[in-house]
């Protein structure tokens, strides 16, 4: 699939492997403190009110994960709106792991409303570390 815009000068269509390239550099922004999980591919979908990504990442050892998680999602935001003005229904990063030297596992969800879902508690928070 492909996010299509249409204006006045005509139409765009913006393939899913540019949209994939905007989150690679969003998360290679971060310096090393955040990757993509392994085997678990991103989700992005097209709902009515834009579009819709899902990604899994790994965070650093000793790595603010509001903090990093936030950034990510702001940057692509902004390239979205700002470059492509393609709107974007919701962004959820799921932090599945925190890395050193080995992995420990992991199961919370930021989006970019703020909102936190810790899957391993069942929790849902709001604003909170």
């Amino acid at each position: 699939m492909s996010a299509v815009i249409k204006n006045e000068k005509g139409t765009i269509t913006i393939s899913n492997s540019i949209i994939d390239q905007v989150l690679r550099d969003a998360v290679a922004a971060t310096g090393g403190r955040v990757r993509f999980a392994k085997n678990i591919p991103r989700d992005i979908d097209y709902g009515e009110n834009g579009l819709l990504i899902k990604m899994s990442v790994e965070v650093r050892f000793g790595t603010r994960m509001r903090d990093t998680v936030s950034k990510i999602i702001s940057d692509s935001l902004k390239t979205f709106r700002d470059l492509f003005e393609l709107e974007v229904d919701n962004m959820i990063v799921r932090v599945v792991g925190v890395f050193s030297r080995r992995v420990s596992k992991r199961d919370i969800s930021f989006d970019m409303h703020g909102n936190i879902t810790n899957a391993m508690e069942g929790a849902d928070e709001k604003g909170t570390d």
